[in-house]
């Protein structure tokens, strides 16, 4: 915090009073944030009676200081959260409590708790990581927070059956033997085999 000489206001009051009172100036962009020195009882030595009061930004206007405010965003990749469609959520914090008589603000730390989703993967996909891992107990940080979920692609079995015709114009007639097994991606295309038509056959 830094002293704005400008609106220091110099008043005298009679020994032994007590000073409770104090006018705001926090003005635009600024909301109160704490005072130092009040009450003040009015003593002999002028140097040590003083009331400080201290001024925190408030950018977007809504009465609570900035450095109070925290956002944290949960976002999934290749899925969606437990009961929601969204691919992500969003949950605000206020790290701090208003007295409401005073007005003045008190650091209050807050932990995720229950605001952290369960990621729900999309068809084709497994369980994957988070980017950093979010608990009820994870300290809400200052600022704006993401904590990322990613589902890995999964990959599925897939078989190439080879027919052989019996006779000329006849039935198809599956040979066991030269079944194909592999495995590929979700939503990959095959568009390849391997030839096993033989001697005789094309």
């Amino acid at each position: 915090f830094e002293i704005d000489n400008s609106k220091t206001v110099n008043k005298s009051a009679d020994y032994g009073s007590s000073i409770t009172t104090y006018d705001n100036k926090a003005g635009t962009g600024y909301v109160l944030d704490h005072t130092s020195g009040l009450p003040l009882t009015i003593g002999t030595d002028a140097s040590k009676n003083v009331i400080k009061v201290y001024y925190a930004i408030d950018n977007n206007n809504n009465g609570t200081p900035d450095k109070y405010e925290a956002t944290v965003k949960y976002v999934v990749v290749n899925g969606t959260f437990e009961g929601e469609t969204e691919t992500s959520l969003t949950s605000t914090f206020v790290l701090a409590t208003k007295n409401a008589t005073t007005g003045e603000w008190t650091s209050t730390p807050k932990t995720l708790g229950n605001t952290v989703p369960t990621p729900v993967a999309a068809t084709g996909y497994k369980a994957g990581s988070w980017d950093s891992v979010p608990t009820a107990d994870t300290p809400v940080e200052r600022g704006e927070t993401t904590y990322t979920y990613t589902f890995v692609i999964d990959q599925f079995a897939y078989t190439v059956e080879h027919y052989y015709e019996e006779t000329v114009g006849g039935e198809f007639k599956i040979n066991g033997d030269k079944t194909d097994k592999g495995s590929a991606n979700y939503g990959s295309s095959i568009t390849t085999y391997d030839n096993k038509a033989g001697t005789g056959y094309v």
